[in-house]
């Protein structure tokens, strides 16, 4: 039977839709799949749950601040089941401490009980500063192999004031791995305090040496209430780069406008973005954001018990899909920052431990890890009063090799 060439397969794959379109972020009608990561290309494992253990804390884990990084040189003395190294990982928003966890092979069940336990390798300790003049604080940490003139790989931490963060916030921190030469606080200002210090997460050399040589950091913030715009921002740094600098250098390449320009489907009463990560396999990418998604009934006042901003239709767990190469256009000044939405999105209620069964329920994710080597993509679920579990994806190809005859491209499931 004669085949077709392969790159006219290629091209007709490369416009497959990516999965069944989510209600709320609607795929394009030509969408990339040779060079974008789908949801189809998250393959779940199961998940595992923290350890109640204090360890040097007030509160342990029981509250998940949603910071969290994988670490590949931890824990060497640990089982050899597919899932080496271990995490850094934050405690209660009101210690915003750090304590270093193994990560057990996970399971894929709903029982709690059934849910292997993450051991604390490293008892809590403090990583930067910790002011919030509200009492309510955000927080990020990201592991980075030793940049530019640094000698040791390091760690390093963003703090924020989740409510109102002071101008010329110091809230940005590097040190060892082991916390020692903890550099001295630096803001991010004069930009916006708002659109910062909530997640923190690598830029792979590929992209930045493309469109930002150097920036090898990205980090930002999605704060209710739109003071940085309708969705989540994003830039990208190179704080090693002028480490005596009281200040740290961004470039923008997301930033939705406060009306006018923001996420599509945006429900002001309920969407928050509080993770965020980059991912490759192969030739493909993505930048994924995490956290809620509202229904579509926005409103601010008192609802279920609390003043503030809601959705009276309710909430899901929400992951979203960005292409790297828009946010390089960005990045570029060949695109505004307000133009990128997401190609893809997957509501994750199903998995959650504790899913969204009223319209009061806020659960989501709020905290993403990521081994780059072995693709594997984790996610911290916090719910108040719970134990935390921690979720486990592997990022794999799902695209369709060219055999004889080739599938005619069809709409794909997700």
């Amino acid at each position: 039977m004669k085949q077709i060439p392969i790159a006219i397969f290629l091209a007709l794959a490369a416009i497959q839709c990516a999965s069944a379109d989510d209600p709320f972020y609607p795929s394009p009608a030509v969408l990339d799949t040779s060079r974008l990561i789908l949801p189809r290309d998250l393959q779940y494992q199961g998940a595992f749950k923290l350890s109640t253990s204090l360890a040097g804390s007030k509160y342990g884990l029981t509250y998940l601040i949603g910071a969290m990084t994988f670490y590949p040189n931890g824990d060497a003395a640990g089982a050899a089941d597919g899932f080496p190294g271990s995490m850094f990982i934050g405690g209660h928003s009101q210690e915003q401490m750090v304590a270093e966890i193994s990560i057990p092979a996970p399971v894929n069940s709903k029982n709690i009980d059934a849910l292997p336990v993450a051991q604390i390798i490293s008892p809590f300790r403090r990583l930067g500063s910790t002011s919030s003049p509200s009492g309510i604080s955000v927080m990020d940490i990201e592991y980075m192999p030793a940049q530019g003139t640094q000698k040791t790989d390091k760690i390093l931490a963003t703090h924020g004031d989740a409510y109102l963060p002071p101008d010329g916030q110091k809230s940005f921190v590097m040190a060892d791995v082991n916390f020692a030469n903890q550099t001295a606080p630096r803001s991010f200002l004069p930009d916006a305090a708002h659109c910062y210090n909530d997640y923190l997460f690598a830029v792979p050399s590929s992209w930045a040496n493309r469109y930002a040589p150097g920036m090898l950091l990205a980090g930002g913030r999605h704060r209710e209430g739109d003071l940085c715009g309708e969705g989540p921002a994003l830039s990208v740094m190179a704080p090693w780069s002028n480490p005596t600098s009281s200040t740290v250098t961004t470039l923008p390449i997301l930033r939705y406008k406060q009306s006018g320009g923001g996420l599509k489907s945006y429900s002001r009463g309920g969407d928050v973005y509080y993770a965020g990560t980059w991912i490759e396999s192969g030739s493909k990418s993505a930048v994924l954001f995490t956290g809620r998604k509202g229904m579509g009934k926005p409103a601010y006042g008192n609802y279920c018990n609390e003043q503030g901003y809601h959705d009276l239709n309710g909430y899901r767990p929400y992951v979203i899909f960005y292409d790297p190469d828009e946010l390089g256009k960005v990045a570029l000044r060949q695109m505004e920052p307000h133009i990128p939405q997401p190609y893809a999105a997957i509501n994750l209620n199903d998995v959650l431990i504790w899913g969204n069964k009223t319209t009061c329920d806020r659960n989501f994710l709020n905290a993403f890890a990521y081994d780059s080597v072995r693709k594997i993509l984790y996610a911290g679920e916090s719910s108040n009063g719970e134990i935390p579990v921690i979720h486990v994806w592997k990022i794999v190809d799902n695209g369709v090799t060219p055999v004889d005859p080739p599938p005619t491209p069809t709409p794909c499931s997700g």
